[in-house]
């Protein structure tokens, strides 16, 4: 598991951020298991105020893209899953 506060895991499921990859290990969406302990480290020095390099920076921006265009992905196949009004059999 990732190690996140009960408070964030609860946050990241309901803004389904969260998933497993291939082996059953907690990831955020859109990134590997080692890219998203990363990403949780450049958030913990952003909340602390701590200055990153600009190479951090470019490389947290990079992950969050990521993070991001598969959090919206799983949102919008959720919305056409309860869009499609098709008979089911």
């Amino acid at each position: 598991m990732l190690e996140i506060t009960a408070g964030d895991r609860a946050y990241l499921t309901e803004m389904r951020g969260l998933g497993t990859d291939s082996k059953g290990r907690e990831i955020l969406v859109g990134l590997t298991v080692e890219e998203s302990r990363e990403y949780i480290g450049y958030l913990g020095v952003r909340s602390a105020g701590t200055h990153a390099s600009s190479e951090e920076n470019e490389r947290y921006i990079a992950l969050n893209d990521r993070y991001e265009a598969a959090r919206h992905a799983v949102l919008g196949a959720e919305i056409a899953a309860r869009s499609d009004t098709s008979p089911r059999h």
